[in-house]
């Protein structure tokens, strides 16, 4: 193996400690992905791609509920709208001490 390699193996085995100490981290975020300019973590380039089909979703309902004429139904529009807001906004749960 050449030091290149060798130094890869070494971060990887420090990554996967850190996910048998922890239960919480994600495994998803071990894979790393090359881009042109830098590494990133194949879980962040996941939820980038969602983030933008949702943006370009969200502008072509509002685009369609604006320039549709006035006796036009427009509620699947807004059931789009609602599903992708509802997606993002997380529920909090109280946790009940007994």
């Amino acid at each position: 193996m050449n030091d290149i390699e060798d130094i890869e193996l070494q971060d990887f085995k420090k990554k996967l400690e850190l996910v048998k100490q922890n239960e919480g981290y994600d495994i998803e975020d071990l894979i790393e992905v090359n881009t042109c300019c830098s590494k990133t973590s194949k879980s962040f380039l996941n939820y980038l791609s969602k983030l933008l089909i949702s943006i370009i979703t969200i502008l072509f309902c509002i685009y369609m509920v604006l320039t549709s004429p006035e006796n036009t139904d427009n509620s699947i529009y807004f059931s789009i709208l609602s599903s992708i807001t509802s997606s993002y906004i997380t529920q909090s749960h109280n946790e009940r001490k007994d």
